[in-house]
C-alpha cells in the first residue's frame, strides 16, 4: 500500500485499487503482455519524487528494474530490492547483488535507521553507510524503522530492537507467531497469527 496525492493505492494478488476516501475504491485487474501472460503489480511506494509502481516487468515513476518488492527512502536516495537479489538506488543504478550458495536471494525488506541502510536478504541482516558493508547472521522476516529512528525487527518468532545502531536485541514480549510490524501513531503494531498486538 501507499498513500499519495490524497489517495490510497493498494495491490492484491490479482488486482490493484485506488481509493480517494470517498465512495468505493476503483480497481482494475493486472495487464497482460504481448503473449497473454499476466504482468503482476508487486507493490506501490511513495518516494519523495512521487509514486513508484513496481510491476513484475518494469518500474514506473523512476528508473530501475522489474520485480522490485521492497523500498526505503534515505538521504542517499530511494533504494529498492528485487526478487532476484538486486539492490538498486532508484534513478542511479545497481548497488549490490545478494546470493547464498551461489543462488540469488530476494531482498525482502529495507529500512533506513541510525544513518545507514538495513537490508534483510540471503540469510542475514546487512547494513551499509554508503561506504562499508557489515553483516549479522540471521535474516529477519520483518523490518521497520520507526519515525523516531528506532529499528524494529522480527526474527525467530520474537520482537527485536536497535535503538542506538547496535545489532537488534530481543524485547521481552510474548508473541504468537509474529509476521509483520509497523510503527504508526506513536505505537508499534505487530501482526501475529489471529491477532494484532499494539506495543508502546
Amino acid at each position: 500500500m501507499a498513500l499519495h496525492g490524497g489517495a490510497l493505492y493498494v495491490t492484491t494478488q490479482k488486482n490493484w485499487y485506488r481509493w480517494d476516501f470517498t465512495g468505493e475504491a476503483r480497481g482494475r485487474g493486472f495487464e497482460r503482455d504481448a503473449y497473454g501472460v499476466v504482468v503482476e503489480l508487486r507493490t506501490f511506494h511513495r518516494a519523495p519524487g512521487g509514486l513508484l509502481t513496481a510491476w513484475s516487468d518494469r518500474l514506473e515513476g523512476g528508473q530501475g528494474p522489474g520485480e522490485l518488492i521492497a523500498f526505503a527512502n534515505t538521504p542517499l536516495g530511494v533504494f529498492g530490492g528485487t526478487l532476484d537479489g538486486q539492490l538498486w538506488c532508484i534513478d542511479q543504478g545497481l548497488v549490490r547483488r545478494f546470493a547464498r550458495d551461489g543462488r540469488p536471494e530476494p531482498v525482502r525488506y529495507l529500512a533506513w535507521a541510525h544513518d545507514r541502510l538495513w537490508v534483510a536478504s540471503a540469510g542475514a541482516l546487512h547494513t551499509w553507510d554508503g561506504a562499508a558493508w557489515k553483516e549479522h547472521a540471521g535474516e529477519p522476516y520483518a523490518l521497520h524503522a520507526g519515525p523516531d529512528g528506532t529499528l524494529w525487527t522480527l526474527r525467530k518468532g520474537e520482537l527485536q530492537v536497535s535503538r542506538q545502531g547496535e545489532w537488534p536485541a530481543p524485547v521481552p514480549l510474548p508473541l504468537t507467531r509474529p509476521w509483520a510490524l509497523a510503527a504508526v501513531g506513536g505505537a508499534l503494531w505487530i501482526g501475529c497469527v489471529g491477532q494484532l498486538v499494539r506495543a508502546r
